[in-house]
């Protein structure tokens, strides 16, 4: 999850879709509670403009919302434990880091749906008819604590939609022919044991080690060796986006299948045995994640010119009346569903 925490607009973009889809076909067995109304804020209220521009905030309401329940709902369906409000990243809690990469994407969704209808970029009768398909089934399908949630109506529904569509449409005009390789090295994932020695629990953990190198060398498995000298082992791909001690990052880099070697780090010993100088699988994934961030950092930047031109204004006293307070999904919701 990790890595699949919505880093970045253009992956943004395609979560908007997918976790409107996923609430609303996963979700419509849960027993919905009873629901106040939905009418929290007017529709007319602008969240940005340029020039004669303008996106609404019941919009951005409506995408936060699904955001907060798409959230909500993987976790809980994971048995994770997960509040909004424990600081994760620089004393930022979820709900901080949620928030502002949803303010992100809102704008480039707002900017870059403006942009295509300026030029010439309008949806096609096939694209339109496929939106008012999308809203149907959204309406239709949506558990109605979504609908309550995002204070969701056919002509809001309709209107985010059709931006997402504008959005993506323009966005793959801007890519065409944009550089978007990928250096096989930053994405490589080698697959390796690595066997951590350390004096704090090992009396002599440079003669372990030697011990554990030789006989994996001999062709015993490693997970066996490590075994009978009490020390623990960890199976797993190491490649550039690792977070690990560098050193240890590049050691493993530097092996080759079925190499085993040793490498000391402040008196601490680590044997690790390459499974995989390129697990390619997971090297596939990460150059999947690669290809994405460089094309959200494309777009963002293409953004960040057209903004120069015509600056975008935001109501930051609208957009922080937008809040994780009230759950859309509990745990126990998740649980009933199931």
């Amino acid at each position: 999850m990790k890595k699949y925490l919505f880093k970045k607009p253009i992956i943004i973009s395609l979560c908007v879709a997918i976790a409107i889809t996923i609430i609303a076909i996963i979700v419509p067995c849960i027993k919905p509670k009873d629901s106040e109304s939905t009418e929290k804020y007017n529709k007319s209220t602008n969240l940005f403009t340029m020039y004669e521009k303008a996106m609404t905030l019941d919009e951005a309401f409506f995408i936060t919302k699904n955001k907060q329940a798409y959230y909500e709902e993987y976790y809980y369906t994971y048995g994770t434990s997960f509040s909004w409000d424990v600081p994760i990243e620089m004393g930022k809690t979820y709900e901080d880091l949620v928030l502002e990469e949803t303010l992100q994407f809102t704008k480039e969704l707002f900017v870059l749906s403006e942009y295509a209808l300026d030029n010439d970029l309008a949806l096609t009768a096939d694209e339109k008819d496929a939106v008012a398909s999308s809203v149907t089934s959204f309406m239709t399908n949506s558990d109605s604590r979504i609908i309550t949630a995002s204070n969701a109506s056919e002509d809001l529904v309709t209107r985010v939609y059709t931006r997402t569509t504008l959005y993506d449409k323009v966005c793959a005009q801007i890519l065409k022919d944009a550089d978007l390789t990928i250096n096989p090295e930053d994405a490589r994932q080698c697959l390796v044991a690595i066997v951590e020695l350390s004096p704090e629990y090992f009396d002599a953990p440079d003669r372990i080690a030697a011990k554990i190198h030789e006989r994996v060398n001999s062709g015993e498995v490693i997970g066996g060796v490590a075994n009978i000298y009490d020390a623990s082992i960890e199976k797993m791909n190491v490649g550039k986006d690792t977070s690990i001690n560098e050193e240890l990052k590049n050691f493993c880099l530097s092996l080759k299948d079925d190499e085993c070697k040793t490498l000391e780090i402040n008196g601490i010993y680590y044997v690790v045995y390459c499974y995989l100088e390129d697990d390619e699988v997971a090297t596939a994934s990460t150059e999947e994640i690669l290809l994405e961030e460089k094309k959200a950092s494309y777009i963002t930047a293409f953004v960040e010119e057209l903004e120069k031109e015509n600056p975008v204004t935001i109501n930051q006293e609208a957009w922080e009346t937008i809040s994780f307070d009230e759950p859309v999904f509990t745990k126990d919701d998740i649980v009933q569903s199931q």
